[in-house]
């Protein structure tokens, strides 16, 4: 039998962002920006990233024993300050990357500080640790908000009133291509503020990037987006329209990344994605040897066969006539689907409301008379129905797709938004990445933890012969 042992890294580097602050010691201003504070951690310290596909930003946890730094000539919970930028790195194989520079996993800003006392053992010996926990770079689209307070405490525009947000920040006043939309939020709001952090700060904070195949589908409102106050995160999850689209902050060397794109969900009979324009976000294949544990369930908790998708914000005007539409219309009912079926299930639906509308509307049907107006109207329900029948193919086989809690020896290639393989014998099976959590503990311990859904092993297993043996067996012998 062979053991197969490897050596993970790990590098925690420290940016300091705020080091010409009131308060802070004068031997720390004169320091380096930046530095390297893996040594810390020793053998006791901890290591934790978790991001989720539905979350606006991710969360880490570095903790470890409280020493002297050589450098501050004090502890780090004297010299660290919340904003400050740390970088996270982690590779299962280090030997493989070039240049000895470990791939990034994590870059975001202190949140908090602790520094832990203790008394412990016989002894009464003290034990002093020293924890920092903070966020991803998506904390700065939740820091950043519109305040309706200060848009009229600092701007005379003559639209403030009818187009507040536009007026505070320069996004264009038009019914614009939801990718346009956001390309502006990322580029004149966000890009702003991180700019002015930048000028702040004692180093350069990279810019945001919209990346992502282009979202081919939809148009936002300006009256829609006008009167918007709060994070500028939730303002993108408004127009975001989830769960037709994604949209998460993913860190890269160059920068992070705001991933907008079409859902890249698979039909299950007959492949293909379900969503117009969407495209293959990639694949990390695994054997049964990298599993530490696999939870796999199946249920008919989010089972539906009747899908609704009313107007709402989106287009009030036409609510009546939309709603009509979808009840006389009888491709959003999935009562004789086997893997939903009315008689095993029961009636079930699903609701879930859209807030862009069709590509070629122009204006509110509301704004137009006679003729004109039926038209657009018609366009505006027609969208709807388009909606729910995609919302239909993305939910009607939820009784037959499993959702997995899985343990994984830890890699730093896992990230969510991807499609994961996992071959067993010869049943290989997929999953789609929803959430990913990583736990370093130098010399002992590497492991990522894995949330899926729409996972195909159930689906698999029915097309082998003999699965509980395949699944253990390559080769000849499994049959």
């Amino acid at each position: 039998m062979v053991v197969r042992c490897d050596s993970p890294g790990i590098e925690i580097r420290l940016i300091k962002l705020v080091g010409v602050a009131n308060g802070v010691a004068y031997r720390w201003q004169t320091a380096n920006a930046e530095f390297n504070i893996t040594s810390m951690l020793g053998d006791a310290g901890v290591v934790r990233t978790t991001k989720s596909l539905l979350d606006p930003c991710g969360g880490f946890s570095i903790s470890f024993a409280d020493r002297e730094d050589p450098a501050g000539l004090d502890t780090l919970y004297g010299l660290i300050e919340p904003m400050d930028m740390i970088e996270i790195r982690m590779a299962r194989e280090p030997w493989r990357y070039a240049g000895g520079t470990l791939p990034l996993v994590m870059r975001g800003f202190v949140s908090e500080l602790r520094r832990s006392e203790t008394l412990a053992g016989e002894e009464g010996k003290p034990q002093r640790a020293v924890i920092i926990t903070g966020q991803d770079m998506g904390k700065l689209w939740q820091i950043h908000q519109l305040l309706p307070e200060t848009i009229y405490a600092s701007e005379t525009s003559p639209y403030l009133d009818t187009y507040r947000l536009q007026a505070a920040t320069g996004i264009e006043v038009a019914y614009l291509p939801v990718f346009d939309f956001m390309q502006q939020l990322v580029e004149i709001v966000m890009n702003e503020k991180v700019e002015q952090l930048s000028a702040f700060a004692s180093a350069y904070v990279p810019p945001f990037r919209l990346v992502g195949p282009r979202v081919p589908e939809g148009i936002v409102s300006c009256s829609l987006v006008a009167p918007f106050t709060g994070p500028f995160w939730r303002l993108a999850e408004l127009v975001a329209d989830r769960p037709w689209n994604e949209l998460f902050v993913e860190d890269t060397e160059e920068g992070p990344d705001l991933v907008f794109r079409p859902a890249p969900l698979k039909h299950v009979y007959g492949g293909g994605f379900i969503m117009e324009g969407a495209e293959d976000p990639g694949l990390i294949a695994r054997t049964e040897e990298d599993v530490v544990s696999w939870d796999a369930k199946r249920s008919d908790y989010r089972v539906s066969n009747f899908y609704w998708v009313p107007p709402g914000s989106s287009m009030l005007d036409t609510s009546v006539q939309a709603n009509v539409a979808s009840l006389q219309n009888g491709d959003l009912q999935d009562f004789d689907y086997p893997n939903s079926a009315q008689a095993l299930f029961g009636q079930r639906k699903m609701t879930v409301e859209t807030r862009l509308l069709p590509n070629d509307v122009t204006d509110t049907p509301i704004r137009f008379n006679g003729q004109r107006r039926i038209e657009e109207g018609n366009k505006v329900i027609e969208w709807h129905r388009h909606r729910a029948i995609e919302l239909k193919e993305m939910n009607r086989d939820n009784s037959a797709l499993e959702e997995v809690t899985a343990v994984m020896k830890g890699h730093e290639e896992y990230k969510i938004g991807r499609y994961f393989q996992l071959t067993r014998g010869t049943i290989v099976s997929e999953a789609y990445i929803t959430r990913v959590s990583h736990i370093f503990r130098p010399l002992k311990l590497f492991e990522t933890a894995l949330t899926l859904e729409r996972g195909t092993g159930f689906l698999m297993r029915d097309q082998a012969a003999r699965p509980y043996w395949q699944e253990g067996r390559e080769g000849p012998y499994s049959r």
